[in-house]
């Protein structure tokens, strides 16, 4: 449910909060509006938006940046493989 809400606000602030909403392609009620709902904090019952949470990953062990080593990943992935298909350790 959405609530209007009176806020005072002085020219020069509200002149630079219409600039960067037109920037943005916004209302400037929008626009205030998502500002605030960014820096309020969550409620602690609120579900934390953790991609392991979704996806199952793991927290342990050393942190890999794929975009660097995506080709030895890959190669690494594929040495495992073929040794698991040939049968040898």
């Amino acid at each position: 449910m959405t609530v209007r809400v009176a806020v005072p606000i002085d020219e020069a602030s509200l002149a630079r909060a219409r600039a960067e909403a037109q920037a943005r392609g916004l209302s400037v009620e929008t626009y205030l509006a998502d500002l605030i709902v960014a820096w309020l904090p969550r409620p602690p019952d609120s579900v934390e938006s953790d991609v392991s949470s979704i996806f199952g990953l793991v927290q342990e062990g050393e942190p890999t940046d794929i975009a660097r080593d995506k080709d030895k990943l890959i190669g690494d992935a594929a040495w495992q493989e073929y040794r698991e298909e040939t049968k040898q350790t």
